[in-house]
């Protein structure tokens, strides 16, 4: 059974990357990126749209010196930069249940079993659902922040996830019974001989999905660094362009990271 705890394990280990108490990021108001362009809802109800060269708040166009616009170029420029990487680590994060979930019940009942490609599909089709609303047809990034409140990455996604990986470990437990009653019958190997080789796949097992997790969660480390920098911007547009005093988009809770 400990081949079911690790793969559980390595599955709720993207899960827990997403809830980082050295990271605990808040989006403020709704946040879109569309074909290059960033529009955004301050605090005061207002909303800015920036496009890397000029910026509009409710419409009309800002009246900037130089260095406010450059500091605007800025915000939006690592905006689009950092929309991709969220992206990504979204994405790694599915790729690596699904890894788990290959890797494990493929070796308990191969690869081409009904329970293996059922399992494969449900996290593919959310990997696919992910894909879709972080990029348009023509492969450019995109955003909505209102689509991750009430869809994607919150904790109700994560859930099912969770939901979904519980059922295949129930499902999986009376078709391991019974390959261990087969091999029984058949005098291919005796329980206790079925557990050693399950022992040597899991140890196997958790130094693969260790690395590969410890990749993401490097990235998403980074990733807080990103978003980091970007509240100090904002804070710097906040005290030069009075008018934007209400851009106060992110807000991160926990330690900085040296």
């Amino acid at each position: 059974m400990r081949l079911m705890a690790l793969t559980f394990i390595a599955l709720m280990s993207s899960s827990a990357l997403a809830h980082d108490s050295d990271c605990d990021l808040t989006l403020n108001g709704d946040v879109t990126l569309k074909q290059g362009t960033l529009t955004a809802s301050l605090n005061n109800n207002q909303s800015l749209k920036l496009d890397g060269q000029q910026a509009w708040l409710d419409g009309q166009a800002l009246d900037l010196n130089d260095d406010q616009q450059a500091l605007l170029n800025q915000y939006h420029s690592e905006s689009l930069t950092l929309a991709p990487k969220v992206a990504d680590i979204a994405l790694d994060a599915l790729d690596l249940a699904n890894d788990g979930v290959t890797l494990a019940f493929g070796e308990l009942f191969g690869p081409d079993d009904d329970l293996v490609m059922d399992l494969t599909q449900q996290i593919g089709q959310l990997r696919s659902d992910v894909h879709q609303q972080f990029y348009a047809e023509d492969g450019s990034i995109r955003f909505e922040s209102k689509n991750f409140d009430e869809k994607y990455l919150n904790r109700e996604f994560e859930q099912k996830l969770e939901n979904t990986i519980e059922d295949a470990v129930s499902r999986s437990v009376g078709k391991m019974m019974m390959k261990i009653g087969q091999q029984m019958i058949s005098g291919e190997s005796s329980p206790e001989e079925f557990e050693h080789q399950m022992e040597n796949f899991g140890e196997r097992l958790e130094v693969q999905m260790e690395q590969k997790a410890g990749l993401v969660e490097q990235r998403a480390s980074q990733l807080c660094s990103d978003f980091r920098a970007l509240d100090d911007l904002e804070r710097r547009i906040q005290n030069q362009i009075p008018e934007l005093n209400g851009l106060d988009l992110i807000e991160l809770r926990g330690k900085r990271l040296k």
